[in-house]
């Protein structure tokens, strides 16, 4: 029955090398878990496991932002996020300003900690030099705190690599 068919994929993820089949294979899991016993933690089990295997993967990243958007846990798609950055390549710089960019956007949005989001715009300025965006966001955040100080030295930031910025003006 079920405990068989649960064996038996159990024994093909434990089998597979290849660490994207790993990871097909526990994000494959984790949609089997959810639809059909709706067990939460056997779910976020597998897609952790898939993250692990393979971090690069958009495919168990978008299921597990999935899970937690489904379950409307911001908390918990913010962990996952800052989870996704120790599990990326330092070098990856694309990977890290991506997942930066979407943890700014939950702690801003959805958990309401400036602070939080200011510091991923930060680390994403970090990795980008040259980005604007990171930086207006910054030097708004910066604003709504009441830093003004620090607020003025982000526009002028902002100025520097886009003088047509109407914002900072």
């Amino acid at each position: 029955g079920r405990n068989d068919n649960v064996e038996k994929r159990n024994e093909m993820i434990k089998k597979a090398r290849d660490p994207e089949k790993r990871a097909e294979l526990h994000v494959r899991a984790a949609e089997m878990i959810q639809r059909v016993r709706d067990d939460e933690t056997a779910t976020l089990e597998h897609l952790q496991a898939a993250l692990k295997a393979a971090p690069k993967n958009p495919r168990a990243l978008a299921a597990a932002e999935r899970f937690y958007q489904e379950l409307e846990d911001p908390r918990g798609l913010a962990a996952l996020y800052a989870a996704q950055l120790g599990r990326l390549d330092r070098d990856d710089r694309e990977g890290r300003t991506r997942i930066l960019d979407r943890l700014a956007q939950v702690r801003r949005y959805d958990l309401r900690d400036l602070e939080g989001a200011l510091e991923a715009l930060e680390a994403i300025a970090a990795l980008d030099p040259a980005a604007v965006k990171p930086r207006e966001d910054a030097a708004r955040l910066l604003t709504e705190l009441g830093q003004d100080d620090e607020a003025a030295v982000a526009w002028r930031g902002v100025l520097e690599r886009d003088p047509l910025s109407a914002d900072a003006w």
